[in-house]
């Protein structure tokens, strides 16, 4: 549903005008957002998809005790972004020899990280 609405050089300009949304809709969509935040929580949290959640902890603790005052945990999120980088470079290494799952299971990881002696980063 549109109306015309004159704009002061003359030329009319579209405005939409759309219907009230009913609590039925609003319930609808909150569902569908909570849904999805909780999907999403779960794929983060999950072991075999995540290989850094330790790190992502160790910067979130770090936050809460220090009164989100991120120059305090410099250290952690460095931790976290070397985590990361040193991850994504197996993962497309894997794809690039055609190894699936393109991330190594956390079974996998623990055991390549036993082999090179503990985490490089």
């Amino acid at each position: 549903m549109t109306e015309s609405v004159f704009l002061k050089s003359g030329y009319p300009s579209l405005v939409w005008k759309s219907a009230a949304p009913t609590s039925l809709s609003l319930d609808k969509s909150w569902h569908l957002l909570k849904t999805e935040m909780d999907k999403n929580t779960r794929k983060v949290r999950n072991e075999d998809i995540n290989p850094c959640i330790e790190e992502s902890s160790g910067s979130q603790k770090c936050l809460d005790a220090y009164n989100y005052d991120k120059s305090m945990c410099s250290a952690y999120f460095q931790r976290y972004k070397n985590c990361r980088k040193y991850w994504h470079n197996i993962m497309v290494q894997r794809r690039r020899d055609g190894v699936s799952p393109c991330m190594p299971t956390a079974a996998e990881r623990q055991e390549m990280l036993a082999a090179i002696g503990g985490k490089p980063y």
